[in-house]
């Protein structure tokens, strides 16, 4: 259990680093979409590595 949560971390910390705010919320808008409508704003762009305000910047852009 601890080696997956291990490489779960290094995953996350992996895709922080590599992929741009527009690719981590779009592929996560992908993967999970019912959390999107969900989730608080301010958790989700908590979760994607950046502020809700550029969550919102993101939405109005991508829609």
């Amino acid at each position: 259990m601890m080696q997956r949560a291990y490489t779960a971390a290094l995953r996350k910390i992996e895709i922080l680093l590599c992929q741009s705010a527009e690719t981590r919320y779009e592929e996560f808008t992908k993967t999970f979409p019912g959390f999107v409508q969900r989730i608080p704003q301010y958790m989700l762009a908590s979760f994607l590595g950046f502020t809700p305000e550029f969550l919102s910047m993101l939405r109005a852009k991508i829609k």
